[in-house]
């Protein structure tokens, strides 16, 4: 089989980025395209693998040299960009090699199945031989398998003395440069635009904030995606681009939440703050009070210093998280079970991410968060040293413990009350009120009680349907409640073998039943007649509807096709069942079975369709006679 595709040529921008031929395998003109075909293998991140020769013609494609005329049809040895299986079979080589010659040179090999991300090696180091050592071992490993290490860079230039200049990254640089000078915006163009943006550390987290912000604005307004925007919102985008190059929307806090962390190292002369990274979340539509957005904030705050403190390659004393909330301190601080579910649930995770005995109490205008949550531009936050270095506080030498710790400590108040319960009410387990039927009541009054007998007697538990005798026993259970509840005072002294001659059912001769259900007695106890006993169950009305005799009718002759010895489903019978209920997340819709039963067999056939119109019903006889 062979596969022409488009290509195209990517010029490299240096010694580092050469040209290369990038492969489009999602094109098709006749067909699926060659990506349809491949799988695109799990996410990992490395180097180039040669192909085998006899898939290299898949990989064709034209190339024209532009100072010849001659077209040129050539083949890849080695994987191209473009395929869905690119990613992973390039990124698969590098830690593959790794694992190979792990015996010969353990350490490098270590760091390069750890510390790779694509195709560079970010390693951490004690000090400078530790460094030098790590150098050499890594060009060993790797240039015996073709694999030649550059952009070597170190924040002590020192350690890469031995290595060439060509060798070395020529910048080390952070910088955003995106200029927006667009006049017309719609929600496309302003969308596009700040999606432009790389920041994987977050360091423009508030920018990003208020620019996702502003995309709620415009999807609640009903913009269209080529519609100009209003004059409003295209003047609060334009009053950043025109004076920055990059901008911010924000507002308080109950648009956004978010958590920013800082590594402060102590050493014997002084004491270094590093911004590490940031993460945030916009606020959703539906509104949630106050205190509840700041726990959702103090919960990204315990998973990004889980996050930070599992991936960095060095030891990390412990974890101090930082809130302005008192509210917000005093849910973490005491037992998740005191609160409702979702304060609970959300305390739990934090409890189990940080301790809580960690989490201090910090002002808002010490607090850098507070950018996040309320945005600014990036004139102001490259001008931030709050946001960049960090508060203050953090390069106090003094501690910092009990300061932080006195905006919280509050006494904690004791209050008892008393309760009067009136005891002529009976109290419901189950609340008849909430069941529309005595059947329904009957059946969950059941399942309550086989739960009870499961975990009394694990042993012997059942998980099969309802029986009989548990719905009887149900029903008995009822009976016994509201006798208890309106003739209390007759049933204990029906108990005890006596009933007051001036009660109201003296007349009815009550007695207990075995199961402790009060009944009505009556005059036939002694009697052997069973005329008697006909005669009153002939008058008793409930008796004989339970017990009537249905009509039988006498049945038409079976049709022809009905008694022909035939193929299944050569005549058939159609009819219609529903509607049933289908949830489909929080959507309940309607369905219909159209049903397809063959005449002579009885074999049956069922189709599902959205409603009983005919283009429904030709669309499942269709299915049904393919």
């Amino acid at each position: 089989m062979g596969i022409q595709e488009p290509s195209n040529e990517v010029h490299g921008t240096n010694s580092f980025l050469k040209d290369s031929i990038h492969y489009d395998g999602s094109s098709e003109v006749q067909g699926n395209p060659l990506n349809e075909y491949l799988d695109a293998g799990p996410a990992v991140q490395s180097d180039m693998i040669g192909l085998k020769e006899k898939d290299r013609d898949v990989t064709r494609f034209l190339w024209k040299d532009p100072s010849k005329d001659k077209l040129h049809v050539y083949r890849f040895n080695c994987v191209c960009f473009g395929l869905t299986c690119s990613p992973f079979l390039a990124m698969a080589v590098i830690p593959h090699y790794a694992e190979l010659k792990k015996e010969v040179h353990p350490e490098a090999a270590q760091i390069v199945e750890n510390n790779i991300y694509v195709e560079d090696v970010l390693l951490s180091v004690e000090n400078q031989e530790a460094a030098r050592r790590m150098i050499k071992d890594l060009n060993n490993l790797m240039e015996t398998g073709g694999f030649k290490l550059a952009k070597w860079s170190s924040n002590d230039s020192s350690v890469l003395s031995n290595i060439a200049v060509d060798k070395r990254a020529t910048t080390d640089n952070r910088g955003y440069c995106e200029r927006l000078n667009e006049k017309n915006y719609t929600k496309r163009k302003l969308i596009s635009h700040a999606s432009k943006l790389y920041d994987p550390l977050g360091f423009l987290t508030p920018f990003v904030v208020r620019a996702k912000i502003l995309f709620q604005k415009l999807w609640q307004a009903g913009i269209d995606w080529d519609e100009p925007l209003t004059t409003s919102i295209a003047e609060d985008w334009m009053e950043d681009t025109d004076s920055t190059e990059l901008h911010v929307y924000g507002d308080a806090s109950k648009w956004a939440y978010g958590a920013v962390a800082y590594l402060k190292v102590i050493s014997k002369d002084k004491t270094t703050v590093r911004f590490i990274m940031s993460k945030w979340r916009v606020a959703p539509l539906k509104t949630i009070t106050l205190p509840r957005l700041e726990l959702m904030a103090a919960l990204i705050a315990a998973k990004l210093g889980s996050f930070i403190k599992n991936s960095l390659a060095m030891p990390i004393q412990r974890v101090i998280c930082w809130k302005d909330s008192q509210i917000a301190l005093s849910w973490i601080r005491i037992e998740a079970k005191n609160w409702k579910p979702f304060v609970k649930n959300r305390v739990e995770l934090i409890q189990q991410l940080t301790e809580p005995k960690l989490w201090k109490y910090c002002p808002s205008e010490n607090n850098p968060a507070d950018l996040i949550s309320c945005g600014t531009s990036v004139t102001k936050l490259k001008d931030s040293r709050l946001w960049c270095e960090g508060p203050p506080l953090l390069l106090n030498p003094e501690p910092y413990e009990k300061t932080s710790d006195e905006h919280t400590q509050h006494p904690r108040s004791l209050f008892s009350g008393i309760s009067s319960i009136n005891d002529d009410q009976y109290e419901y387990v189950i609340d008849p009120s909430r069941l529309q039927t005595f059947s329904k009541l009957s059946r969950v009054t059941a399942w309550c009680l086989r739960f009870v007998k499961n975990c009394r007697h694990p042993s012997k538990q059942r998980q099969e349907k309802l029986t009989i005798e548990e719905l009887n026993e149900s029903e008995l259970y009822w009976m016994k409640i509201v006798q208890n509840e309106t003739f209390r005072d007759e049933k204990s002294l029906l108990m005890k073998g006596k009933l007051s001659e001036n009660s109201r059912l003296i007349y009815l001769t009550p007695f207990i039943d075995e199961f402790g259900v009060m009944r009505v007695g009556g005059r036939l106890e002694q009697s052997n007649l069973l005329s008697a006993v006909k005669r009153v169950l002939r008058r008793c009305v409930v008796f004989r509807k339970e017990n009537a005799r249905c009509l039988n009718q006498i049945m038409a002759p079976l049709p022809k096709n009905r008694l022909v010895k035939t193929h299944a489903f050569d005549n058939v019978g159609i009819d219609f069942a529903g509607p049933l209920y289908v949830k489909d997340g929080r959507t309940i819709s309607k369905i219909y079975i159209c049903l397809f039963t063959c005449m002579a067999t009885r074999a049956i056939h069922l189709e599902s369709t959205s409603d009983m119109t005919a283009q429904s019903f030709l669309g499942a006889f269709r299915r049904f006679i393919s």
